[in-house]
Parts: C-alpha cells; sequence; structure tokens
C-alpha cells in the first residue's frame, strides 16, 4: 500500500478535517441530546465533508489521469450522496423504515468504498511505478547515447595518430626505404602487425 508520503493527497489535512466533523458532531450530540438533531448534524457536517474530500482527491489525483482521480473520487461522493439523502429523507419524511433504509445504504457504501479506494491506491502506485520505469528508462537511454559518443570520440582520436604510425611503418617496411637497417626490420614489422589488429 502507499505510504503517506507517496500519496499524492494532503493527508493532513483530511484527516483534520475527518476530526473536526466528529468533534462537532459529539458536541452537537451533547449539547441539544437529541437522535433527529444527531442524525441531521451528521448528514450535514458528513455529507459536506464527503463533498469537500471528493473535490479535493480529484483536484489532486487529476495529474494521473481521469480514470485514477474518478476511481479515488466516487467513493467520497457516492458516501456523500448517502448522507444526503439521510438528510432528505429526515427532513421530508420522518419515517424510520426509510431513516433505516438510509443508514444501511450509508454502511454498505461506506464498505463499497473502501474497496474502491483500495483499488484505487492499487491503481495508484501501479500509475506511480510506471512514471518512474519510465524516467528510469529515458535516464538510461540518455546515459546509452553518452556512452556511444564518448566511444565515438574516444576511438576517433585514437584512430587518427594510430593510422599515421601504421602508415609509417609500412613504409619503413617496404623495400622502397633504405633507412631501416636489416637489424631493425622485425622489430617494425611486428610493430606493424600489432598496430594492424
Amino acid at each position: 500500500m502507499l505510504s503517506a508520503e507517496n500519496l499524492p493527497l494532503p493527508i493532513r489535512p483530511l484527516v483534520g478535517i475527518g476530526i473536526s466533523a466528529m468533534v462537532v458532531q459529539v458536541v452537537i450530540t451533547y449539547v441539544f441530546q437529541s437522535v433527529d438533531v444527531l442524525m441531521g448534524s451528521s448528514s450535514i457536517v458528513n455529507g459536506a465533508v464527503a463533498c469537500w474530500m471528493s473535490v479535493v482527491v480529484w483536484r489532486h489525483l487529476r495529474p494521473y489521469g481521469w480514470r485514477i482521480a474518478m476511481l479515488m473520487t466516487l467513493p467520497f461522493s457516492a458516501v456523500a450522496f448517502g448522507y444526503l439523502l439521510r438528510l432528505a429523507a429526515l427532513v421530508a419524511v420522518p419515517d424510520t423504515a426509510l431513516l433505516l433504509f438510509a443508514a444501511v445504504l450509508i454502511v454498505t457504501l461506506l464498505a463499497w468504498a473502501s474497496i474502491v479506494l483500495e483499488l484505487g491506491f492499487v491503481a495508484l502506485k501501479e500509475r506511480q511505478t510506471s512514471r518512474a520505469l519510465e524516467v528510469a528508462l529515458r535516464q538510461a537511454d540518455a546515459s546509452a547515447q553518452a556512452r556511444t559518443r564518448f566511444l565515438f570520440g574516444v576511438s576517433h582520436q585514437l584512430r587518427t595518430p594510430l593510422y599515421g604510425i601504421l602508415g609509417l611503418s609500412e613504409l619503413m617496411r617496404s623495400d622502397a626505404v633504405d633507412a631501416v637497417s636489416d637489424a631493425h626490420r622485425p622489430y617494425v614489422r611486428a610493430f606493424t602487425l600489432t598496430v594492424s589488429r
């Protein structure tokens, strides 16, 4: 799984908002001591936080492609929809069966969201690894090109004077030049054979 350092999301602000939302709900529950107020406030707070988190996640993951951004944003949007549906049911028809259905829907959406987020983390990790491999491949290609240029330059710099020496040794070995004594001819021949390889 991704660590917090590798995750391209603002983890601390997201955790801070989540903790703040829980504290607000606890305070509201303590002050009003009503189940209806708790359900209404938790629907508003949790729905708003889920909507805000879906926007933040979308904005931060959009550079990784719209599919990954959508995969990671969808769970937050679905959870926000569940909480807003519960709020609408609470305001429009405060029926126990409908509120129970909304609560079951929210729990189901939360479970589904955790699975989808895990898949999103896998896809995001794969995308990050793919990008790292592309960068490494470009660096390796640039290194290979630099090595080829270096070897070409070195071989050119070595070949030029060696061809001159080879030409002079061929000239010295030939019978046309009498300047080389018979005692030195085997050395010139050995040098010429060594250089020409």
